[in-house]
């Protein structure tokens, strides 16, 4: 018996991408309290279960990408991958988001004229938007 499905997350984990890449579609972002007396947003995905509670670094990627309004990131991909992060003294693997593989925009730069992202996973590959758990 595995003590991590005993007691299974409401929120993704770097554990769920089971090492792989996923290219996801944002459903919404949402604030809420995740139980720790305090509010995080929350991005949620279309056809997923489990959202993912953003950290400062994933969400200043996220909005780099495709701007500062969270209502606006509906509709929008992003590729969600694990990397080894410095968490409280440790390393430990972490959620991190980029680019989807093959992201283009004209000129190299965002609808805004923001100069564009590379994307930051270790190496773009096919679509992998497959079923995931959660």
């Amino acid at each position: 018996m595995k003590v991590s499905e005993s007691f299974p997350s409401k929120y993704l984990k770097s554990e769920d991408l089971k090492g792989k890449k996923h290219v996801v579609t944002i459903s919404h972002v949402h604030l809420e309290d995740i139980g720790d007396d305090s509010n995080k947003m929350i991005v949620y995905f279309q056809n997923r279960q489990k959202g993912m509670v953003l950290n400062k670094t994933n969400a200043s990627q996220i909005s780099y990408m495709y701007g500062d309004e969270t209502d606006l990131w509906a509709g929008k991909q992003v590729e969600l991958y694990t990397m080894m992060v410095s968490f409280q003294g440790r390393m430990v693997p972490g959620l991190r988001v980029g680019a989807p593989p093959g992201q283009t925009i004209e000129d190299g730069a965002m609808p805004d004229g923001r100069p564009t992202l590379p994307n930051t996973s270790s190496q773009a590959g096919p679509n992998l938007d497959d079923e995931i758990p959660f």
